[in-house]
């Protein structure tokens, strides 16, 4: 945790991942069969986004922001 009392923002690529879960989630309910058919990939990859955006606020620590490295050894 942050314990130096700066706030963190909540970083772009958070509401990218909300954006991209949403839109998902509206395609497949509305029938489209590109997305039906690779939703998990797709969802999973806002999440990704949305839940690295949120460690970051908290911890100001995150592997697409300041653990590049670590993110691609670990995908």
């Amino acid at each position: 945790m942050n314990t130096d009392g700066s706030k963190k923002r909540f970083a772009l690529h958070g509401y990218a991942g909300i954006v991209i879960m949403a839109l998902a989630e509206g395609l497949l309910f509305g029938g489209n069969q590109l997305v039906g058919h690779w939703f998990t990939p797709i969802v999973w990859t806002g999440y990704i986004l949305f839940v690295d955006a949120l460690v970051y606020k908290f911890s100001g620590r995150s592997l697409l922001m300041t653990d590049r490295l670590e993110f691609v050894i670990i995908a």
